[in-house]
């Protein structure tokens, strides 16, 4: 969550995924890679609680009560990546009611 809110939306826009004409290596792939990784961090989570669903609450039979712990920690799960996912559509969105403060 903290990987992908960090990334600014501007730094992903443009087509250069080589070096810049001045030697310089180019910013874009960067923001692109630390997204795909903070996403793929998060998709491992989820995975990951669905496996531990599966492999320690399903499977053995142990009981409703204890079905219920599995789902409750998919559904966390799921929920982080949808907010953070969320959050950083809605921060890095340019609309017209921004109110810039200056002093």
């Amino acid at each position: 969550m903290f990987i992908i809110n960090c990334i600014d939306k501007q730094a992903l826009r443009g087509d250069s995924f080589t070096f810049s004409s001045d030697g310089s290596t180019s910013v874009v792939w960067r923001a692109r890679l630390f997204l795909f990784i903070g996403f793929a961090f998060m998709a491992g989570g989820v995975a990951g609680s669905i496996s531990l669903m599966c492999i320690k609450y399903i499977i053995p039979e142990y009981g409703d009560p204890f079905t219920f712990w599995g789902i409750c920690n998919v559904v966390q799960n799921v929920s982080i990546m949808a907010s953070a996912a969320l959050l950083w559509i809605t921060q890095n969105t340019e609309t017209e009611h921004d109110y810039n403060f200056t002093i």
